[in-house]
């Protein structure tokens, strides 16, 4: 009999679970740390970036005017490498204190950006799902799974087309113009902007092709619901990309029917583990 006397740490509550369970949960987690510290890294490295050629050249600039200056007011025979060599440690300064001020600043802009990114895409999981006729339930396009459900209960209902209300039409295509103008803007993280740009441009031609009845073929439908769930999928990349890792954890935690039992009644994780939490 296994014995879980062990305990991990996993999203803020205490699981026991064994000793070779914790050793594989833990070196997980280690790989996500050092997976995110990287990607943080490079992140403010390459908006930090952005300043440091201005930076380079004002100095090369200011390196010009004094070594003018140095020979035509004060006489000078020095060369110019070597007041390039003489201002490299004012250089070096001016880049470290530039990205330490300049880090709060980066790191407050990104927060504020991501949560207006989570607002928008928590808004167009609940403004596509009324395609479906459901008002409330937006949890249709939380996952692959719940989505693939209810597609497939479409392709099995007795109608041969199904009708789309002409104001979801609209409410839906004012929420696409609110994902493209961020998309323009510069002000979505972690997407893939030519994908994105693809399946908002997709849904313009679906659009244009609905009858003026709004009576959609079931095959028709599936396609426009199915470029929906990939714009959703796009928006909300950067609270899914160490999905695959944290159901690898969750995997090990439910082993124990205890742990079970307490995951089934967490939102979140039971959303992303699906039919492997039945208990």
């Amino acid at each position: 009999m296994k014995k879980y006397k062990w305990k991990v740490l996993y999203k803020r509550d205490v699981y026991n679970v064994t000793l070779h369970q914790k050793w594989q949960i833990e070196f997980i987690k280690i790989q996500l740390c050092i997976k995110r510290f990287w990607r943080n890294i490079r992140r403010i490295i390459f908006e930090n970036n952005k300043q440091i050629p201005l930076l380079i050249i004002l100095w090369t600039i200011y390196c010009i005017v004094i070594y003018f200056l140095s020979i035509y007011l004060m006489k000078t025979s020095h060369t110019f490498k070597e007041i390039l060599w003489e201002a490299k440690s004012g250089l070096f300064t001016s880049v470290i204190v530039t990205w330490v001020l300049s880090f709060q600043k980066i790191e407050l802009i990104y927060r504020k950006r991501l949560w207006d990114q989570h607002d928008l895409y928590v808004e167009s999981m609940h403004c596509f799902s009324k395609i479906f006729g459901v008002d409330t339930f937006d949890l249709l396009f939380y996952t692959d799974e719940l989505f693939l459900k209810e597609i497939h209960n479409v392709n099995c209902n007795e109608f041969s087309n199904i009708t789309i209300d002409s104001n979801i039409i609209v409410e839906i295509q004012t929420q696409i113009d609110i994902i493209h103008d961020e998309l323009k803007n510069d002000n979505l993280f972690g997407i893939k902007y030519e994908d994105l740009l693809k399946y908002i441009r997709e849904w313009k031609k679906q659009k244009s092709k609905i009858n003026g009845n709004y009576n959609v073929e079931k095959f028709k439908f599936s396609r426009i619901a199915n470029n929906l769930y990939n714009i959703i999928c796009e928006i909300r990349k950067p609270w899914r990309i160490d999905l695959v890792s944290n159901i690898k954890i969750l995997k090990l935690i439910i082993n124990n029917n205890e742990n079970k039992e307490r995951v089934s009644d967490h939102f979140y994780l039971r959303m992303i583990l699906g039919d492997e939490i039945q208990i």
